[in-house]
């Protein structure tokens, strides 16, 4: 998950934009080096439900060769809590 509860910018109340980037060089110096970065945000519509948005994109990605760039559009993740 992007955003735990206690990391995070807070916007609003108790609404959270997050930021995230790493770097990986693989073993197998074959393959490339890759960069991943993640933007979400954790958005709290009652005491119990939380909607998470969240992109991700990868440069260079070290297990596929034939793309050098690899998006992930998460447009809703809920998170309920019982």
């Amino acid at each position: 998950m992007c955003l735990p509860e206690e990391a995070g910018v807070v916007v609003r109340g108790s609404d959270l934009v997050g930021l995230g980037t790493s770097w990986s060089g693989p073993i197998d110096k074959m393959l490339r080096n890759q960069v991943s970065s993640e933007a979400c945000c954790l958005v709290q519509f009652t005491e119990s439900l939380w909607a998470t948005p969240n992109i991700q994109l990868t440069i260079n990605p070290s297990q596929t060769l034939d793309t050098d760039m690899l998006w992930v559009i998460a447009v809703l993740r809920l998170r309920v809590a019982i």
